[in-house]
């Protein structure tokens, strides 16, 4: 086993020391995360990609699920709660989410997020944003609020930390990307055309039914990039039942980080 800084060592700031520095910098990493969700949210309603969207089902697809799972993950998991003057706002927060910690909270916040991922896949719905491009903007909102809640759930978000225990994280992961599959299953196995507004002309371009199996298959793809492995990292590590020894000294060292003035 390699040696932790004790934090009573000497007179005990050499160890507090090393240990700020350490979440400093973990911290200033994590920011990226955000900055990259702020690129892909922006570029996914900027041309060319959003009129490819309203060419192509499977790209529709693919900016559907950077909206409902990628861009509110990285959000989440780099959100800069400091930078935007919300670091006290957040510490309360994450002191009274772990004062109630019911399993009907989690389900409570977490609900929204699968809901709006069916409400916006119903084929009005998909069919109205590509005949009304404005209505990305509606979509892509109120997919990353959901999705925000949902991540919240599930993921650090340095000084928030999940609610729930870890397997509950787990399964609630796990359900959001059945969900998510079974959209795409119903589609992309489907005879049907579910999505009229898009036009397939017989002999030219990708016809409706290999649309929409890329279409499932887009889905499929970025929820399991996404989600599985974070649900076998967590797995992994529940059934170990590996913890870091210093994980209470880092939380309080957070606590008085993010303690507002």
């Amino acid at each position: 086993m390699c040696a932790v800084p004790s934090p009573e060592a000497g007179d005990g700031r050499p160890g507090h020391r090393a240990i700020e520095a350490s979440i400093a910098a973990f911290a200033r990493q994590r920011e990226w995360l955000a900055l990259l969700a702020g690129l892909l949210f922006v570029g996914w309603l900027l041309p060319p990609v959003v009129h490819w969207a309203r060419s192509y089902e499977w790209v529709e697809a693919l900016q559907f699920s950077a909206f409902a799972i990628v861009v509110p993950g990285l959000f989440v998991a780099g959100a800069p709660w400091r930078r935007l003057g919300l670091a006290g706002w957040a510490a309360r927060l994450s002191a009274g989410r772990q004062r109630h910690r019911e399993v009907g909270r989690v389900i409570a916040l977490s609900a929204p997020a699968p809901l709006a991922w069916i409400a916006w896949r119903l084929p009005a719905s998909v069919n109205a944003v590509v005949r009304s491009p404005w209505l990305v903007v509606l979509e892509a909102v109120s997919l990353l609020v959901v999705g925000a809640a949902l991540w919240l759930e599930c993921v650090e978000s340095p000084p928030l930390v999940p609610r729930a225990v870890r397997p509950v994280r787990l399964a609630t992961a796990g359900l959001v990307m059945w969900v998510d599959w079974s959209l795409a299953y119903m589609v992309g196995f489907s005879k049907a055309n579910w999505y009229v507004a898009y036009r397939h002309v017989p002999g030219q371009g990708v016809s409706v039914i290999a649309d929409q199996q890329l279409l499932a298959l887009s889905m499929w793809l970025v929820a399991g990039i996404v989600i599985i492995p974070f649900v076998l990292a967590g797995l992994v590590r529940w059934l170990r039942g590996e913890e870091d020894p210093d994980e209470e000294l880092r939380r309080m060292l957070r606590r008085q980080r993010y303690r507002p003035d």
